[in-house]
């Protein structure tokens, strides 16, 4: 199901998860509460019209503590992901759940999103709102998409997020080989 542009229904973004994931999701919500996204590459796949490999969620803080509660609720694997950032992987029932808080201090996704690697990598949707009242599958969720990368995946452009991306981390520049093979971008 590929997306109109600028939004994802709720029934796209329901399908990234099975449905038992959804009220672990909630219940995790309800426990540590804040702001729940989607973001990455499992919106940059939905916007593909593709099924996403795994599920990237993104909170405030306390990505740790995200992961440490669902796999606790679902009986899944904790994978602890990096020295220097609070992000964990939860494997569970076959499917892999990353969690990460936003990244080097920054305080809101939209200064999250800049600090990532490609702008096709710097989107998300905002779902906690989906875990208490689920609206009808319909009702669309806004894309935040605070570097253009709708617009470079509708072109094939594969560009850096930020003027730091590849300082912070060289090895994305691999990424930028990647994405443009498979994507068949430039």
């Amino acid at each position: 199901m590929r997306s109109d542009g600028r939004r994802l229904s709720v029934g796209q973004v329901r399908e990234v998860a099975p449905s038992w994931l959804w009220p672990l999701l909630a219940a995790v919500h309800a426990e540590l509460g804040g702001e729940l996204y989607l973001a990455g590459g499992v919106v940059r796949d939905l916007l593909l019209g593709q099924r996403p490999a795994d599920i990237d969620l993104t909170v405030a803080t306390s990505a740790m503590a995200w992961a440490q509660r669902l796999a606790g609720f679902c009986g899944g694997t904790l994978v602890p992901l990096g020295r220097q950032e609070d992000a964990a992987r939860v494997a569970c029932r076959g499917v892999i759940i990353d969690f990460a808080s936003f990244r080097e201090g920054t305080q809101t996704i939209v200064e999250d999103l800049a600090r990532r690697d490609l702008t096709i990598n710097a989107m998300a949707c905002r779902i906690d709102h989906l875990l208490v009242d689920p609206p009808a599958d319909r009702t669309v969720v806004p894309l935040i998409d605070p570097t253009g990368g709708l617009d470079d995946l509708a072109t094939g452009l594969i560009r850096p997020a930020g003027r730091e991306s590849f300082v912070s981390d060289p090895l994305r520049l691999v990424r930028v080989f990647r994405f443009a093979a498979a994507l068949g971008g430039t």
